[in-house]
């Protein structure tokens, strides 16, 4: 259920949060959906047979703790596939020195932004390369993973539930970073589909 609650309730920082959510959701055909004190939980955007679920969650770090925004969509896999997709940092380079080495691009503006992770070198090669989807993630500072959809998900769903993740630091409350974020999750269904590893249906009893 979407219901409109009053946005001084939230703090101004909130209230910028509410209206980016909103603002994305009446640009890209979606709705925000509230808790019953009016709080923004979800921003559900339609994408072909698919849902795209935005939301923000904290993880702890002990005495410290990340605030993230995600965008994540189930989708039923024709041939499983993880694949992780983060922005290049200096840690990387150190990683190497133990043997934790990327999926190798071929194409030297993807390997010298992108680091690449999969179990499918030659699907990660295809989703990326020359495509939207791996210019999205070469402007983008975000985190793309696609992996399997949790156990009590594949229990109803069946064991072919997958889901993409696409995630970013902080809680977004600019327009256009919301959407560019918005946006990668569809385009990483799109190539995902397009390569025969996601199927373009929708997902019944199982949500997110």
């Amino acid at each position: 259920m979407t219901r409109r609650g009053p946005w001084w309730r939230f703090g101004a920082g909130d209230a910028r949060l509410v209206d980016t959510w909103r603002r994305v959701a009446g640009e890209l055909g979606g709705h925000v959906i509230v808790d019953r004190k009016d709080r923004p939980r979800f921003l559900h955007i339609p994408h072909r047979e698919w849902t795209l679920v935005t939301d923000t969650f904290t993880q702890s770090h002990g005495e410290t703790s990340s605030t993230f925004t995600r965008t994540r969509a189930l989708f039923h896999g024709r041939q499983p596939l993880k694949l992780t997709v983060t922005r290049r940092t200096p840690l990387h380079a150190i990683g190497r020195l133990v043997g934790y080495l990327p999926v190798p691009m071929g194409y030297q503006q993807l390997d010298r932004a992108l680091f690449v992770r999969s179990d499918r070198p030659e699907i990660a090669r295809a989703v990326l390369r020359g495509t939207a989807l791996g210019q999205s993630m070469m402007r983008d500072p975000s985190r793309l993973m696609v992996t399997q959809a949790e156990r009590k998900m594949r229990k109803t769903a069946g064991d072919g539930l997958s889901q993409v993740v696409v995630q970013r630091k902080g809680k977004i409350r600019d327009v256009a970073a919301l959407r560019a974020l918005v946006q990668t999750a569809a385009l990483a269904l799109d190539e995902l589909e397009r390569f025969g590893v996601a199927e373009d249906r929708p997902v019944v009893a199982a949500s997110l």
